[in-house]
């Protein structure tokens, strides 16, 4: 079936009858029809070459960008997931200084441990714990 830009599809669907579905927007159509029954169709009498390409070119502009969404995505992701685990290492090896030292890892972890780690040791054990 051919459209109004001169591009043409094959029908592959047929039913009993000798109908078939319009290889463009599978709108059933009589089994005499020469052009698609859908006005709203490429391959209708209606479509003009003007609007279809309009079309194909705004499509493929919204599917351009939706490809470049998803790399952003995919990017801000990965730049996500680095993050964490550039975080995740250095909290290990804050972690691992504190215990070196013997410090408290409740003041690490209240402290800005990121920046300005603070390792404090407390003179007793319980110090978090007790009550005044």
């Amino acid at each position: 079936m051919r459209i109004a830009t001169g591009e043409t599809r094959q029908i592959t669907t047929w039913f009993v009858g000798g109908w078939f579905n319009c290889p463009w927007c599978e709108a059933a159509n009589p089994p005499e029809a020469q052009h698609c029954d859908n006005p709203a169709c490429w391959a209708s009498k209606y479509a003009t070459a003007e609007h279809v390409r309009a079309e194909q070119d705004r499509r493929a502009r919204e599917a351009a960008e939706r490809e470049q969404r998803q790399r952003a995505a995919e990017a801000q992701a990965a730049a996500q997931q680095r993050y964490q685990e550039q975080r995740a290492a250095l909290w290990a090896e804050r972690v691992a200084t504190a215990t070196e030292r013997g410090a408290c890892l409740t003041c690490l972890r209240h402290s800005r441990w990121e920046t300005e780690p603070r390792y404090r040791r407390h003179r007793r054990t319980d110090f978090h714990t007790a009550k005044a």
